[in-house]
């Protein structure tokens, strides 16, 4: 179930680290044999050693694809894949509480939108949220708009940031229409993920390119702007 050494190298293996390869694979082997044991020792051995916005990009991001390749190749099957995500989401979930300064001065809310239930990019972005100083307010996947606008106006969040996989999803579309009018002008709302860019047409919503445009850079120091238009591009207005 491992790639052998004659398998062709996943295409978002290729800017990684011998180290971080062989870490992959072996979280595979060890996974197919469902030594879940070993799968934890070998992604906390990872997250010893690199920095969290590493550990998450260079390990998580990664494993979770080759684990997503494995099953749609037969290689893994539904309970090989549930076991993974339930041991990732337990790391990183215990990495963001470890991380949470609740006495920040700003704060995201992070969440998917009705009937996107891959989460992973939401954790991650609550991970670089996090890493920037912000309070993140994690809701898990899979919220109404009306949830996500309660939530934003009564921890008096600056952004919410939605993860959008599932493409051709009707619901988010919607959800993100319903949130703008809801929240008004108060509040950006930043949208990343693969399916957003079925989304580049609605007016008042800022599309974030990729995991690395939500870091330092993009949040506010002493008064610095909020979320500058170089690194994220706007909607149609």
């Amino acid at each position: 179930l491992v790639p052998s050494p004659s398998t062709p190298e996943r295409e978002s293996d290729a800017s990684l680290s011998v180290e971080e390869r062989e870490t992959i694979d072996a979280f595979l082997a060890a996974l197919s044999s469902l030594d879940l044991d070993e799968c934890v020792t070998l992604l906390e051995h990872a997250r010893n050693r690199l920095s969290m916005l590493d550990f998450s990009e260079r390990v998580i991001q990664p494993t979770l694809v080759a684990v997503g390749d494995a099953w749609e190749a037969g290689a893994l099957d539904i309970a090989h894949e549930h076991a993974a995500t339930t041991i990732i989401r337990h790391i990183l979930g215990d990495i963001a509480r470890s991380l949470t300064n609740r006495r920040a001065v700003h704060s995201a809310v992070v969440t998917t939108p009705p009937g996107e239930m891959h989460e992973f990019g939401a954790l991650m972005v609550s991970l670089r949220v996090t890493a920037a100083g912000w309070r993140a307010i994690y809701l898990g996947p899979n919220s109404p708009a009306s949830a996500i606008a309660r939530v934003a106006v009564a921890t008096q969040a600056q952004v919410v940031l939605l993860s959008c996989v599932l493409r051709g999803n009707p619901l988010v579309r919607e959800t993100l229409v319903q949130l703008r009018i809801l929240l008004g002008n108060t509040v950006h709302i930043v949208v990343g993920g693969r399916a957003s860019k079925e989304l580049h047409d609605l007016n008042g919503i800022i599309f974030a390119g990729s995991l690395a445009d939500i870091d330092a850079s993009l949040l506010p120091r002493e008064g610095a702007q909020l979320l500058p238009a170089v690194l994220i591009g706007h909607g149609a207005s």
